[in-house]
């Protein structure tokens, strides 16, 4: 059985390179310096909670951030395929193509986490699904869209970041 995560509110402000798979939840080694801890419960608990921040920095800052700030996506935030909305698996370059038209369509961009929306869980051995709701104002000179969207992500870590290999979504609600 699988176990699901709930996020914390609070962000992340450095990530470690290793990772393990414990008991069906993924979790995070500690970096080196921090004290030790009593048990290897005690230990599990902190990792979970670092990862936790750790993937929910990597939502609010680098997914949710990124689209508020710049006119293309970051690459590296993707795979090099991509499942991709209806789509099914495309190119990273297809991804950045779609970012780039969404970002020209509407270039005044505003996209806020609804706290407590974030959710996670494990989807296969190095990968975690994440869930959440957002709050958007889009416009450009003569639109204007506002509502509640809602997004999943998969991803999973290559190297010392994470990398978006899954991604759809759909408005809940407009305004």
């Amino acid at each position: 059985m699988r176990q699901i995560l709930m996020f914390p509110r609070s962000t992340a402000t450095h990530w470690t390179r290793r990772h393990l798979l414990r008991a069906g939840v993924l979790i995070a080694a500690l970096p080196l310096g921090l004290p030790a801890v009593a048990s290897d419960a005690d230990q599990a608990a902190v990792d979970r909670k670092r990862l936790l921040e750790t993937l929910y920095r990597f939502v609010q800052v680098e997914y949710l951030g990124q689209g508020q700030v710049s006119q293309t996506a970051k690459p590296e935030m993707y795979a090099e395929t991509v499942s991709y909305f209806a789509r099914g698996d495309i190119s990273r370059e297809q991804v950045l193509s779609e970012k780039r038209a969404y970002y020209n369509r509407w270039p005044r961009r505003v996209f806020d986490m609804i706290e407590g929306s974030l959710k996670g869980q494990p989807a296969g051995d190095d990968e975690v699904e994440l869930f959440f709701r957002y709050a958007f104002d889009v416009s450009n000179a003569g639109d204007n869209r506002k509502g509640i969207a809602t997004a999943t992500l998969r991803v999973a870590l290559e190297g010392d970041r994470f990398v978006i290999r899954a991604e759809k979504g759909g408005i809940e609600k407009r305004y």
